[in-house]
């Protein structure tokens, strides 16, 4: 189903640490609430990068025309009948979508995260949708440019986890889908990733444990709306481990036979967002970033010793004198990292997720909804150091978004889908 669209797009200009203007061109795709999860994907097959979010996608790389692959009749209601705003053009209409900014009041989506892949092996880009924390996630089947809603196909049907995470586990080329959930014959929730059979393509996907259920020490029982999840290197040994708040585990040499990870206990946050392994202060031990309390206060990245300890180095407290450039925002629920400046070092991007509970709850629900990204500096002594660097300021972050070089002019761009809408900034450089 094809859409008309306004989209308008303006640029932003910052300016950077080493003299040079940084420009983002902000591409406003929509205001309607349809998803909290987000990213790039060549759906129409034609080179270009499209924007996916709910079940809609924007063609690239004007992102004027939207699509629908799912079902897109929603329309957001009001207490006593379906709620009317204005549009850009001033005129009164219905709010399509689920509850959000635009129509005044709090709702939920049913896609908490997104990601696009070729599932069956056609060559052509298929969409994965988280729908809600420890309810399904679902693969859509890129029909190859015909119209109408795509085949659906069950991947998993009970994905736990505020912050799951679709990368490259086994090291075979192929991302998986990282998660915890109920297994009854394991007597609780494990740790673990879900894989397609490439022979099968539309079965549901395998589920790979890799913990004990509530491993010791157990900080709290492993729910459905769980914070917290990460993957990488954090030992260096090649192999990609995976993290939670309250610790890590390490992937043994052999997969075979699904075998038991073994656990690292460490204190990393509260309620993390998405967990990320780099090497901070180029030591050359990998280090640990993330939100600290995704509906709270708090960014920080942890320092890996000798001994394998971590220690906390904050980079965004509660108060500016406890944050970096003195900038402070809350809900920080969805953490990304690249490298946006092309120094060679890797930046963080995140930002103010709005309303996650609601104008009346958590910590400054109505704050300026921000995003921003995070230059890193190193001092060549193992001092690191963040320097924050506006992207915008009326939009924020969802559960998960999208950093990636679209245009391929060598400088990451960035999509996200909240409440207020979705949003693509592309940056411009000097």
């Amino acid at each position: 189903m094809l859409l008309a669209m306004v989209v308008t797009a303006h640029a932003l200009k910052q300016e950077a640490g080493d003299g040079k203007a940084a420009a983002f061109e902000r591409f406003e795709l929509t205001r309607e609430f349809w998803s909290e999860g987000v990213d790039f994907g060549d759906l129409n097959h034609d080179g270009e990068a499209d924007v996916v979010a709910g079940p809609h996608w924007w063609a690239g790389p004007d992102f004027e025309q939207r699509h629908s692959y799912g079902p897109s009749e929603r329309k957001s209601p009001s207490a006593e009948a379906p709620h009317r705003a204005k549009n850009p053009e001033g005129e009164m209409v219905t709010v399509a979508g689920f509850p959000g900014a635009w129509s005044g009041r709090n709702g939920y989506s049913d896609c908490f995260q997104l990601w696009c892949d070729d599932f069956n092996g056609d060559g052509w880009d298929d969409v994965l949708v988280v729908s809600f924390p420890g309810k399904e996630a679902f693969w859509y089947a890129n029909p190859r440019n015909e119209e109408g809603d795509w085949k659906r196909h069950v991947a998993y049907p009970a994905v736990d986890n505020e912050s799951p995470l679709f990368v490259d586990v086994t090291g075979d080329g192929r991302r998986e889908l990282v998660f915890h959930t109920e297994l009854k014959e394991k007597g609780g929730a494990c740790l673990g990733y879900a894989a397609p059979d490439p022979a099968n393509a539309t079965a549901p996907w395998r589920f790979h444990p890799v913990s004990a259920p509530h491993p010791d020490p157990k900080p709290q029982k492993w729910g459905r709306f769980h914070h917290g999840l990460g993957a990488g290197d954090v030992n260096g040994d090649g192999r990609i481990d995976l993290l939670m708040n309250h610790g890590w585990w390490q992937q043994p040499e052999s997969l075979k036979g699904d075998p038991e990870w073994k656990f690292h206990a460490a204190d990393f946050a509260p309620q993390a967002a998405q967990i990320h392994v780099d090497d901070v202060n180029g030591d050359g031990r990998n280090d640990v970033v993330t939100a600290l309390e995704a509906h709270g206060h708090g960014l920080a990245w942890h320092e890996q010793g000798e001994d394998g300890t971590f220690r906390r180095h904050e980079i965004m407290g509660k108060t500016p004198e406890a944050s970096a450039g003195g900038v402070v925002f809350t809900q920080p629920h969805a953490v990304e990292m690249a490298d946006m400046d092309g120094d060679g070092l890797t930046d963080i991007v995140t930002g103010k997720r709005f309303w996650a509970h609601g104008p009346n709850g958590d910590v400054d629900p109505d704050g300026t909804p921000v995003l921003y990204w995070f230059k890193l500096s190193r001092d060549g002594k193992g001092g690191a150091s963040y320097e924050p660097r506006l992207i915008d300021r009326d939009s924020g972050v969802g559960t998960q978004f999208a950093v990636r070089d679209v245009n391929g002019d060598q400088r990451p761009d960035v999509a996200i889908a909240n409440k207020r809408g979705v949003y693509v900034f592309r940056q411009r450089g000097e």
